[in-house]
């Protein structure tokens, strides 16, 4: 897939992240996209996908679709994607895990949003459309931070429930 690392202001557009060229069958990787902050570093400002149909990636077939990680990784924007679907944004080509997970204390993050061109399509993945938390094997501390945003998202038929905010374990 695609490993943005410490970095700031990269932008991630026009993809297909874990299918063919075609969008419709799947190659698959470990997880499409990763921002991730290792200690004492940040990625910020980086953008997946964008508001215009020639920014959208399709990010498909993977493990997990985009995963957020670390407390640095803040302000970042997952916008105007197909996660989970095929290219034409309605058939299943899902991720075998989550569509979008956020953990490890990555905080202030968008995940859609309500201009035009924002809104992601988050279906068919085999486990939550969106999970904004941690693992329940993963230790206490793991937690995404605050200030995480989901909105405007067409989030459906995944395999388990559509956001969850951490596991019910207690």
């Amino acid at each position: 897939g695609v490993y943005i690392g410490d970095c700031t202001s990269t932008t991630v557009a026009g993809n297909f992240i874990g299918t063919d060229a075609s969008g419709s069958s799947a190659v698959g990787n470990g997880t499409g996209v990763v921002i991730l902050s290792t200690p004492g570093n940040n990625s910020t400002g980086n953008v997946i996908g964008g508001t215009t149909v020639g920014a959208r990636n399709v990010i498909s077939g993977n493990f997990d679709g985009v995963a957020l990680l670390g407390g640095g990784t803040t302000g970042n924007f997952v916008e105007g994607n197909f996660i989970g679907t095929a290219a034409d944004g309605t058939s299943a080509e899902p991720n075998g895990g989550r569509g979008v997970f956020v953990t490890q204390g990555a905080h202030d993050n968008l995940i859609g949003g309500l201009t035009p061109g924002t809104a992601n399509v988050i279906a068919f993945n085999g486990d939550d459309g969106v999970l904004i938390g941690r693992n329940s094997n993963d230790p206490v501390g793991f937690e995404a931070g605050p200030g995480n945003a989901v909105l405007g998202n067409s989030i459906f038929s995944n395999g388990k429930i559509g956001i969850d905010l951490g596991p019910d374990d207690g």
